[in-house]
């Protein structure tokens, strides 16, 4: 029978902890995630320990390749909605030649590898960003991420870029 057990997604040590226990100890059939079971912790589930996880949680499509065959999304992958929002911007002329954009990525795997996607779906769009910035991210850290989102903020501003695009977790985003 299924056992339902929270967690609390902004502490990474414990979500390994609880993944551990699960496909190591308990030894699951399979976790069903509804909300928020993120970034290496899906690894930890499905490429480290051969677990499969259904998870409502999506990066990079580099994730599902990695947690292949036991990765599945119940989303899109990042990939598709930064395709989807170029073309959207491009569209709707929001993103042109002359939009002066900045990128803004938190310094996790997934974001960085988030800003790589971007910058092709920019440039096949014949676009691209006139200025990316990069804040650490750490839970534990809030201090250096304030700092550099304040940077970054007065950077973008002096370079006349307003209108940026977050690749950011939640609380980096809020900084």
């Amino acid at each position: 029978s299924p056992e339902i057990v929270g967690f609390d997604p902004l502490n990474d040590s414990a979500m390994r902890a609880d993944c551990l226990q699960w496909t190591q100890d308990q030894q699951v059939f399979a976790v069903v995630d509804a909300n928020a079971w993120h970034d290496d912790e899906q690894l930890c589930i499905t490429q480290e320990n051969h677990t499969p996880l259904i998870s409502t949680w999506t990066t990079v499509d580099n994730w599902t390749q990695r947690g292949d065959p036991y990765l599945w999304w119940t989303g899109p992958g990042v990939n598709e909605v930064l395709a989807n929002l170029v073309s959207w911007g491009k569209g709707s002329g929001t993103l042109t030649s002359s939009t002066k954009l900045g990128v803004v990525a938190a310094d996790r795997e997934g974001d960085t590898l988030a800003t790589g996607v971007l910058s092709k779906d920019l440039s096949a769009a014949g676009l691209r960003a006139a200025d990316t910035g990069s804040m650490h991210f750490d839970l534990s850290d809030a201090a250096t991420a304030q700092a550099e989102a304040r940077d970054i903020v007065v950077r973008f501003n002096l370079e006349g870029i307003h209108t940026i695009i977050p690749l950011l977790p939640y609380t980096d985003f809020l900084y």
